[in-house]
């Protein structure tokens, strides 16, 4: 009964385990783009390269501030160095063999502190400028990656509510023609309808099947591409909770229209122009190797001399040594290398100015790219829901003719087709018009 308990228990626990993971995660397309920015690897990524940015401040900052070094000791002599004497420097007659001494101790001992300071620099002051240069371009970065991840997660989470519009069109169509295909199949079982009449709706309703589970592959497979970019594991079921209404309701057509391009507020013209001004740094930097370098130091230590290893006795000497000094060096002559490395510099600066412009003729040119397309992109969803009006009205149409025997199953078919082609073209229509639209925001809302 015991055994029989505690399996029940364990069965009971993994149940509700199973049923816990079974439990769809509800998303909105907000909810995605937060789950991203935490699980991503990008967005993890973009963290990790601002606090590298952090740190390179402070390892500049550092080369400016006491370095204080400690040191530890000791040689023992193995065999003390032998020093030859003449025998003359004692007062022997001419001609005496010269004296082999050997002089120290066998063990010697040494601790000490050191402390150095950097007085003046050029190198350093502008280091410190450029360094602070980086951490903000990286926060920049940071915000512009924020902005990817958003763009990304967003047309993957409409991607996969297009394709779910598409499946659920195409069923649709499924209801209805199975509901005809039941109507006549009755007829021609009274004799009223002819076979040929049931096998070319029966056909039909095949060829739509196999477009609905393909079209229910392509959205499943476009729910794992959700997933991946939000750094999700593919097993993991989710419920879209923002329908394509929602989704293109999020922000007004003309208010998105009326939007000018800003580039004071362009992070990726922010970027571009930041990295003039780091080449900047990077051509003054080369600058200051042509100044001069004042530093100071403090050198303190105490030295002990012993015949055996007795460092620690309380009655034997140690001997103090203290020094300090200032050091200044002045660059002279590097053959020249030094210019050519400041006009390589300030070239290089030049091509970041020259990327600027581009960048500022490529934004505008995007900007009016986008809006263009936009309203294209609206035209044509406009003429592709007004054809799926027409083809929804004709194909009732030929449906009540050919219930009341006044037209064919092959007009019906046709009609029917007709108005899956102005389906698919609008779910064509309707992606296209939604990725327009992002790709608009990308452009004018970059900041």
């Amino acid at each position: 009964m015991r055994n029989l308990l505690i399996l029940t228990i364990s069965l009971f626990i993994s149940s509700l385990a199973l049923a816990q993971e079974s439990v769809p995660m509800d998303l909105g397309v907000e909810d995605a783009v937060k789950y991203a920015w935490e699980n991503s690897q990008k967005a993890k990524t973009a963290a990790i390269d601002v606090e590298q940015a952090k740190k390179d401040v402070w390892i500049q900052t550092a080369k400016g501030l006491p370095i204080v070094k400690g040191s530890f000791g000791f040689n023992n002599f193995v065999d003390l160095p032998t020093s030859i004497i003449p025998a003359e420097a004692f007062g022997a007659p001419a001609g005496t063999p010269n004296i082999e001494a050997q002089f120290g101790q066998a063990w010697s001992m040494e601790a000490g502190i050191n402390v150095g300071l950097q007085l003046f620099d050029g190198s350093y002051i502008i280091g410190l400028q450029a360094v602070k240069g980086l951490k903000k371009m990286t926060a920049d970065q940071q915000k512009m990656t924020m902005n990817e991840v958003k763009t990304i997660i967003a047309q993957a989470y409409y991607t996969a509510q297009v394709a779910k519009e598409n499946v659920r069109l195409l069923n649709e169509n499924i209801t209805n023609i199975e509901k005809t295909l039941s109507e006549t199949s009755a007829l021609y079982n009274e004799g009223f309808a002819e076979e040929m009449d049931v096998e070319q709706l029966d056909l039909l309703i095949n060829q739509i099947k196999n477009r609905a589970r393909q079209a229910d592959r392509q959205h499943q497979a476009t729910l794992n591409l959700l997933k991946y970019q939000m750094g999700m594991p593919v097993d993991n079921k989710i419920t879209l909770t923002d329908d394509l209404e929602t989704l293109w309701a999020m922000q007004s057509d003309q208010e998105l229209l009326n939007m000018e391009l800003d580039l004071n507020n362009n992070l990726q013209y922010s970027l571009v122009k930041q990295d003039v001004v780091m080449q900047g740094y990077l051509a003054k930097i080369e600058e200051s190797k042509y100044y001069p370098q004042l530093n100071a130091f403090f050198d303190y230590r105490q030295q002990a001399f012993r015949d055996d290893f007795s460092f620690f006795a309380i009655d034997q000497p140690w001997f103090p040594q203290t020094l300090w000094g200032v050091k200044l060096s002045v660059p002279i002559w590097d053959n020249l290398g030094g210019v050519a490395s400041i006009k390589r510099a300030k070239l290089e600066q030049q091509k970041a100015k020259n990327r600027l412009v581009d960048t500022e003729n490529a934004l505008k040119l995007q900007a009016i790219t986008a809006k263009d397309d936009f309203n294209s992109a609206l035209e044509q969803l406009q003429t592709s829901q007004n054809n799926i009006n027409l083809a929804t009205r004709i194909k009732e149409k030929m449906l009540i003719r050919y219930q009341e025997g006044m037209s064919t199953s092959m007009e019906l078919t046709t009609a029917e087709n007709q108005l899956i082609q102005a389906q698919t073209e609008y779910i064509n229509t309707l992606f296209t018009a939604m990725d327009a639209k992002i790709q608009m925001k990308v452009v004018l809302e970059n900041n």
